[in-house]
């Protein structure tokens, strides 16, 4: 799915998505790009999908409007956080991307999750491929920072 469902169309994007749950034994992100959702797909997707976590794009600008969407309806028992540019070739330094991470810690969205995984906020499969490993390196490193 590249584009959000249309109004009214949630429920078809949450069927999908939990058919495909229910089918695997093995953990399903769903990692959503460009932005915050809309808060009504947001809350079908928290409540009715069944993923184990959602992605979240905490590179775009209306990341203030994530938060909201997870303080007001919750969230998954992971998260999935977008925190390089996937379509920029500027590669993010790991102390940049671990402040992303506190930030969004200092939100008080980010209580208690399972797992949290360190993303970027979409695929980089057009990134050269010299750019795209270092955007990897830059969110393994991250995690080294974060410790």
């Amino acid at each position: 799915m590249t584009d959000a469902p249309a109004e009214g169309e949630e429920e078809r994007a949450t069927d999908a998505i939990r058919t495909v749950a229910e089918a695997t034994t093995a953990d399903v992100v769903v990692q959503t790009f460009y932005g915050a959702l809309g808060e009504k797909l947001y809350a079908h997707l928290v409540d009715e999908a069944g993923a184990d976590a959602l992605g979240l794009d905490i590179v775009a600008g209306d990341r203030e409007d994530t938060v909201y969407n997870v303080q007001e309806y919750g969230a998954t028992d992971s998260v999935s956080l977008g925190l390089v540019d996937g379509q920029n070739t500027l590669v993010e330094e790991p102390e940049t991307v671990a402040e992303r991470v506190e930030w969004f810690e200092s939100t008080g969205a980010a209580a208690a999750f399972d797992r949290t995984y360190l993303t970027p906020n979409t695929e980089l499969f057009y990134l050269p491929e010299n750019k795209y490993r270092a955007k990897l390196s830059a969110l393994s490193a991250a995690t080294e920072v974060l410790e």
